[in-house]
């Protein structure tokens, strides 16, 4: 039978094997690392590691969640000194865009099929944490930045999808894909934010 672990234990092996993932991710890649891998480098049998999480997607939605909240603390910090909810989101949906491009974890996930294996591999709860994460916080924005014109459900997929289709950037072509990319970010942030006169 496995040892218990304390509360402080679980939360520093849980960063382990987050800390770990996000190297082994960025190196062999998602689909080649397997969970004995993120067992040993985090120190942990391949057994305990399924204390901590169901499959290794859950792991990949945890790297998500903890990028996730990053960006968030930066979007409240843009919205606090913002006079244009509007021109605060179009500012933060490009600085998404582009740290995505550039942070290799999440761009392998978001262009490809990886996002499928990822989000069919994960346990339910995970899944579920990850959509409710995003409705909740378009209804913190909703509730204390930004009127929305649609639910919080609706803006967090459509923020989901303008961020999935900018890396399909070859499908868009390169030449105008900037170009495509900006006005489609445009014309999703003017259909969700809220106009003051309607």
């Amino acid at each position: 039978m496995p040892r218990a672990f304390t509360e402080e234990e679980r939360r520093e092996i849980e960063t382990q094997i987050r800390t770990a993932a996000a190297d082994l991710f960025r190196r062999l890649g998602f689909k080649k690392t397997t969970v004995a891998d993120l067992a040993s480098a985090a120190g942990i049998s391949k057994g305990a590691f399924y204390l901590f999480y169901a499959a290794k997607e859950d792991v990949m939605l945890d790297l998500v969640a903890d990028y996730e909240r990053e960006m968030r603390a930066q979007m409240e910090a843009e919205f606090k000194g913002a006079s244009d909810g509007g021109d605060a989101l179009r500012r933060i949906v490009k600085a998404q865009v582009q740290a995505v491009r550039e942070e290799p974890v999440l761009r392998d996930l978001v262009s490809g099929d990886l996002l499928q294996q990822v989000w069919r591999g994960a346990s339910d709860r995970k899944r579920r944490e990850s959509v409710e994460s995003d409705e909740a916080f378009l209804a913190h924005l909703a509730a204390h930045h930004l009127p929305l014109s649609v639910s919080p459900a609706v803006a967090a997929g459509m923020l989901r999808a303008v961020v999935i289709v900018s890396l399909q950037r070859e499908q868009i072509g390169e030449e105008s894909a900037d170009a495509v990319i900006e006005a489609m970010i445009d014309a999703v942030v003017s259909h969700i934010a809220k106009r003051g006169d309607s």
